[in-house]
Parts: structure tokens; C-alpha cells; sequence
């Protein structure tokens, strides 16, 4: 690669790396409006949350679009690939700046309150369901359609012995650390706190340090923390460091692009990730770990104008038909339309709707048609791994070593 006179590669990761898309959505007071929400739900009383945001965070994430314009005609002009490979990367980091500048008008919508703004930019990076993949999730609910039978690849004994034992937010954490001391991987910070609505594992935060969060309130069975190692451990994080470890091996340590060989290594296309991190589910919990079709019924009910208190209650009284207990029931109804919703400034309008999450039923389904090799670079979309594959071999850093089983031996011998 040739560039072209002088740049500052090392500010424009320190940008990026600031720019998250949880963070960006993710309302301040999620903790709270949970709590009261939950405990209203479980009376008999749905109501429409009150979210706000971190103003002064998505004020600075809206004022750096200026900055990753410039960055992106001066790489467009000054980045000249001699190879194959080297254009492949040029095009990956555009590719990464185009979705960063999104982000910054996301931010800058949400601070206006213009949720059908908002919605429209989510929509340039998250697909939602098209009508036949709606239609086939609302058909597994009314058990039209027969979900396959799948064992787990842990015996029957176990599976009963660890669903009996719960594990709580601090043994998380433990185990969490556990997993990635077994892969050999540090730099990676585990951190318990209300602001985490959900357990992520980002290397693209406020702080532009990698995190795993665990909200305060997290509570599983000894199964479920197995299938959350295997899904946030030893896919998105080992992934992640996979990823980062290719890139940079490409681009060379003496490459000015090092900086930003995290932005490089990750997409914000979470379909592929999550589809691999769903078929680790499966192996782990067999049929339960399957996809669930929630998220996509979400997302089409609030597509076609459906509130908060809406898509929740239609979700709640459909979990509670394919076999939850109520106490579940009402705490995943919370989360999944939460999730779909978030980024969102008044839940009640409808018609506003963030479809990260359809990436876990379409992602399966993609996951599995392509080369097992490429599931150890999850964190790349498929697009960038097609360009980068055709210029040269992708040997995995960190082979999988399998931390679930070995975690599962320790929970089993205590």
C-alpha cells in the first residue's frame, strides 16, 4: 500500500473507537425503568417506559461527523493498494468510516427526538425481516411450524445438574475471566453495572476500551452460563482477537493503518457473528438454544406502528403460549422489545424500530452454509472475508480450544 503525504490514522481510531452503537442507543435510566416496569407487568399492568439518553455522549459522537468526512476523502485520494488484498482493506476501512458517519447522525437524531429519522438511519445498517421470515416466526409461535429436535453434546445427567445450580452477576464475572485466561487473551476488562442492559462484549465504547458487561441484576442456570461463554467468550471475544490478529498480519506492523487495525477487524454487520455465536447456542442447549422468533416479531409488529407497551404485551402472551412460566415471560418480553426499541425517545408513537437483533434467526440460517474455517473470524462480515480469502489463507490466532467443556468439568466437580 502507498500513502499519499500525511495523515493522522492513530486520531481517527481513537474517534472510532469511541463510537458505539449500544452505547449511542442505549437509554441512561434502563435500570430503573426495568424495575418498574416488571413489577407493573407482573401486576397485570403494561405500561410505556420513559427512556433518556446520554446527551452529552451523543453530542460528542455528533459533532465528529466533520472529522470522518474529511478522514474519508483523504483515504479515498491517499490510500493507493498495489494488490488485491491491499484494495480489499481500503475498501473495508471505507466501508467501516461510511458506518461510523451513520452513527454520528443517529447520535444527532436521537438528541432532535426524531424517531422516524432515527429509525430510517438504523435501517441503512440493520435490515429488518422482510415479509416471509415475519410471517415464519409468527408461525413458529402458533406451532405451525415443528422446531427440530436437538440434543446438546452434554449428557442428559449434566444438563439436569447444572439447570438446578444458579449463578448471579460476581460468578459471572469469575467465570467469564476464567474463559478468556484459558484462550491465553488479556487487554480484556469484565465489568458489572446497571448500565449494561445486557451481557456485550464490545471493543468499541465510550471509553474506546474492551469490555464485557454484565448487568448488576443478571441472574442464570449453570446451562445458560455455559451457552454465554460459548456465545460471548468463545465467539464475539475470541473472534474479535482473531480478527484483529489477521488484520494485522496483513497490514503489517510498520503500516500506518496499525491504529486502526481494531476498526478494520470488526464489522457492525452483526449477522454473520451472531449467527455463528447461535450455532455454539445450539451445541450447548440443543433445540432451546435455537433462534428465537421474538426479535423478529418485534421488529415487524413495531414496523407497523405498534408501541412499547404493544410489541411487549404481544410478545409476553405468545412466550407464555410456547411454554414460559410468567416470571420469565414478563422479563423477556421487557428485554427483547427493549432491545427493538432502544435509540428510541417516545415509545409510545410506534412505527420507530433498531433490528440488531434479527441478526440471531437470519445469521443461523447463513452461518451454516458457509466455510466452518471462516466461524473463527466471526467479527468480519462475509462480504469482507470473501475479498480477503481470495488473496490469502486464514489461519486462526486462537484455534478453538473449547472452554465451555473445560468450565463445564470445574462447575461439575464443585
Amino acid at each position: 500500500m502507498q500513502y499519499e503525504g500525511y495523515f493522522d490514522y492513530a486520531n481517527l481510531a481513537e474517534i472510532m473507537l469511541t463510537i458505539s452503537p449500544t452505547n449511542i442507543v442505549g437509554a441512561t435510566n434502563v435500570a430503573k425503568e426495568k424495575d418498574r416496569w416488571i413489577r407493573a407487568a407482573r401486576n397485570g399492568f403494561f405500561f410505556q417506559p420513559n427512556f433518556s439518553y446520554d446527551r452529552k455522549y451523543l453530542k460528542r459522537i455528533a459533532s465528529q461527523r466533520e472529522e470522518l468526512e474529511k478522514a474519508k476523502e483523504v483515504i479515498k485520494r491517499n490510500l493507493i493498494p498495489e494488490i488485491p488484498i491491499e484494495e480489499a482493506i481500503k475498501d473495508i476501512l471505507l466501508n467501516r468510516i461510511y458506518t461510523a458517519i451513520t452513527f454520528t447522525e443517529i447520535a444527532a437524531s436521537i438528541l432532535l427526538g426524531d424517531d422516524e429519522h432515527t429509525c430510517r438511519l438504523n435501517c441503512l445498517i440493520y435490515v429488518g425481516p422482510n415479509s416471509n421470515q415475519a410471517i415464519r416466526a409468527y408461525n413458529i409461535v402458533d406451532h405451525e411450524i415443528e422446531l427440530p429436535l436437538i440434543k446438546s453434546r452434554f449428557s442428559s445427567k449434566e444438563c439436569k445438574r447444572l439447570s438446578r445450580r444458579k449463578f448471579h452477576a460476581d460468578d459471572i464475572k469469575y467465570w467469564f475471566e476464567k474463559a478468556i485466561e484459558y484462550y491465553g487473551i488479556t487487554g480484556w476488562t469484565v465489568e458489572i453495572g446497571d448500565h449494561h442492559a445486557v451481557i456485550n462484549v464490545s471493543d468499541k465504547n465510550s471509553t474506546g476500551t474492551p469490555i464485557v458487561g454484565i448487568p448488576t441484576d443478571r441472574v442464570v442456570d449453570g446451562m445458560k452460563l455455559l451457552e454465554l461463554i460459548g456465545h460471548e467468550i468463545e465467539t464475539h471475544l475470541v473472534g474479535n482477537e482473531n480478527c484483529k490478529a489477521l488484520i494485522a498480519e496483513i497490514i503489517g506492523p510498520d503500516s500506518p493503518l496499525m491504529p486502526l487495525c481494531r476498526i478494520i477487524a470488526k464489522s457492525d454487520d452483526k449477522q454473520f457473528s451472531e449467527g455463528v455465536a447461535k450455532i455454539s447456542d445450539v451445541s450447548i442447549r440443543g433445540t432451546d438454544g435455537l433462534p428465537k422468533p421474538y426479535a423478529t416479531i418485534a421488529c415487524d409488529l413495531a414496523r407497523r406502528g405498534a408501541s412499547f407497551k404493544e410489541v411487549a404485551q404481544v410478545l409476553y402472551h405468545q412466550m407464555i403460549g410456547m411454554g414460559q412460566n410468567e416470571k420469565t415471560a414478563v422479563i423477556d418480553a421487557w428485554t427483547t422489545t427493549y432491545r427493538i426499541i432502544r435509540g428510541c425517545t417516545d415509545p409510545s408513537k410506534g412505527g420507530y424500530y433498531f433490528a440488531k437483533d434479527f441478526a440471531y434467526m437470519r445469521g443461523y440460517e447463513v452461518a451454516q452454509t458457509v466455510n466452518p474455517n471462516w466461524h473463527n473470524f466471526s467479527c468480519l462480515a462475509i462480504e469482507d472475508l470473501s475479498a480477503i480469502a481470495s488473496a490469502c489463507e486464514l489461519n486462526p490466532k486462537y484455534a478453538k480450544l473449547d472452554a465451555v467443556g473445560y468450565i463445564k468439568e470445574q462447575l461439575l466437580s464443585d
